[in-house]
């Protein structure tokens, strides 16, 4: 998923959202219980402005990231990384999953009688 600026002139891409191993299941039970299980294995945000750059291309080139001038390692200490949130992938849990029920109701009210969210570690990179 790409978030893109439209000035103008060009457009150009802010942010880039990768999600991996989506899966999303439905069904719905005699008793009018319904249940969603959402699960979704890894989830990445890469900041696609100029002053953002992957460390590791950025050392490996000692030069240009993404258009900007400099040279090894001062580079990466001028530089932002690219990779703004990530899950951490602990042990074998995937970055979400959400189990929700929902009873039948006679009003247009949502009742969830049973909600199970388990959400895995994660590195955020906050600018100042």
């Amino acid at each position: 998923i790409s978030l893109v600026e439209q000035p103008p002139s060009s457009m150009r891409e802010l942010l880039f959202v990768h999600l991996g191993g989506v899966r999303l299941e439905c069904a719905q039970f005699e008793d009018n219980l319904q249940q969603m299980q959402l699960a979704i294995a890894s989830l990445q945000v890469d900041c696609q402005l100029p002053c953002h750059c992957d460390m590791r291309s950025a050392a490996r080139d000692q030069g240009n990231c993404r258009g900007n001038g400099g040279g090894g390692l001062s580079l990466l200490k001028r530089e932002r990384p690219a990779v703004i949130f990530a899950n951490r992938g602990d042990g074998d849990r995937g970055f979400l999953s959400l189990v929700a029920q929902r009873s039948a109701a006679s009003s247009h009210d949502l009742l969830l009688p049973h909600v199970e969210v388990s959400v895995d570690a994660a590195d955020v990179t906050v600018d100042s």
